[in-house]
Formats: C-alpha cells, sequence, structure tokens
C-alpha cells in the first residue's frame, strides 16, 4: 500500500536578500534528509505585484 507522499521537505527561511547564504540554508537542509525544499519567493522579496522578478 502506498501513501502518496513522494518526501517530506520544507521551506528555506532566514535566507539575506542578496542569497549569499542559500547554499549554506540548502546544505543544512540536506543534511536533515528532508527530500524536497520549498524557496519561498516572497520572503526573498523577488515577488513584486504579483510577478516574479530575478535578483
Amino acid at each position: 500500500m502506498t501513501t502518496g507522499i513522494g518526501g517530506i521537505g520544507m521551506p528555506v527561511m532566514g535566507v539575506s536578500n542578496d542569497l549569499s547564504d542559500l547554499a549554506t540554508r540548502l546544505d543544512e537542509i540536506e543534511a536533515t534528509g528532508l527530500t524536497f525544499v520549498e524557496v519561498p519567493l516572497y520572503d526573498l522579496d523577488c515577488v513584486i505585484a504579483g510577478r516574479v522578478y530575478r535578483l
């Protein structure tokens, strides 16, 4: 019997706006054994007026 769950993850929070520590945060999350990560663009100030902007 399968559950339909592909893995467990969490959002990447507390990343600086210039993304300089994003790689470190992703490494920390990977070390926990989680299989998915959500990068919340709203938290990185990449969403403006409903559009995603590249930094």
